[in-house]
């Protein structure tokens, strides 16, 4: 056996936690659980500006009354029934429709002989 020398241990390096990565929000459109559409599902208002009216409520502009459904303010029992009596603020998908088209027809051509 030889003589070595000896080390003396030394203290393990302490790593301090880092904060957990914060993905800030989007501002995509979605209808919160808590809310509806009051023109149902997959609809929304185009003419935000039309005013809705009904006996014994106060006059209220589409936009807002789209904004009280999307928030929660319009009770979810009352919203299933309003898509009904709302259409002076002119509901209609939210995503546009496209008509189906043809496809090109090439016309037949004589095969060489």
């Amino acid at each position: 056996p030889t003589d070595a020398p000896v080390v003396p241990p030394t203290d393990a390096p302490v790593v301090l936690p880092t904060d957990a990565p914060v993905v800030p929000p989007t501002n995509a459109p979605v209808t919160p659980v808590i809310g509806c559409s009051i023109c149902g599902d997959g609809k929304k208002v185009t003419a935000p500006d039309a005013v809705f009216e009904f006996p014994g409520q106060p006059s209220v502009p589409c936009s807002v009354l789209e904004t009280a459904g999307e928030t929660g303010a319009i009770p979810l029992d009352q919203c299933g029934f309003l898509s009904a009596l709302v259409g002076v603020c002119e509901c209609a998908p939210s995503v546009p429709v496209v008509p189906p088209t043809d496809a090109p027809v090439v016309p037949p051509t004589d095969a060489p002989v």
